[in-house]
């Protein structure tokens, strides 16, 4: 028997499947990223005893069409950003997923630039997830200033960690995504012999 059956549409089907499961994934990567960088700022702000507070979460929503409100900046003539290149591999065989991608990596990049020493109205509105810090007295002034850039600095490593973590993990989530669907093409287009590892290896596919 053939193992790629043209009239057999498991792969097509499969590949539907797992197209649409990785594209919700992101989404839980990106809920995921919130979380994590709201209690790192909440946890950098109480080591440098300033006031904290975990406020409620709400993580942009990436499956849709148009970018978050949140992000549409990162897509704007004038300040967009530049996405990897294997992000552009994916807008032919999983449009959908490449877009929840893209709005999920420019919202990583959003949430990093709000820890930025160079914006001193975002650094005096304190870190994600913190209570605004109270107006002190002239005299504890500065030592607050440095209180919450010192949390501002310590938060900013960690939220570096957790945006290369971000990154990897969506491009692996890509890679697993892509695999049915390139089964899916060399199914159609390569001719079936009946040998497994043969065929494997005129898909450029590893066994």
């Amino acid at each position: 028997m053939c193992l790629f059956d043209r009239e057999d549409t498991f792969l097509k089907e499969h590949a539907a499947v797992v197209a649409v499961a990785a594209s919700q994934a992101v989404q839980v990567e990106v809920d995921r990223f919130s979380l994590a960088t709201s209690l790192l700022s909440v946890a950098a702000r109480a080591h440098c005893g300033l006031p904290c507070a975990i406020t409620p979460l709400s993580p942009p929503e990436v499956l849709g069409a148009a970018p978050p409100d949140s992000v549409k900046a990162k897509f704007e003539k004038q300040t967009a950003m530049s996405f990897p290149d294997w992000v552009a591999a994916l807008d032919k065989l999983l449009p959908k997923l490449a877009s929840a991608i893209r709005f999920a990596l420019a919202a990583a990049a959003s949430e990093g630039d709000k820890y930025q020493p160079a914006s001193s109205q975002k650094a005096k509105g304190g870190a994600k997830g913190a209570a605004p810090a109270k107006k002190a007295d002239p005299k504890g002034e500065g030592q607050n200033e440095r209180a919450v850039q010192a949390a501002l600095q310590e938060a900013a490593k960690g939220v570096d960690r957790e945006c290369a973590l971000l990154h990897t993990r969506l491009r692996l989530l890509a890679s697993h995504a892509l695999v049915p669907k390139v089964w899916c093409l060399a199914a159609a287009a390569v001719p079936c012999t009946g040998n497994v590892a043969g065929d494997g290896e005129m898909m450029g596919l590893c066994f």
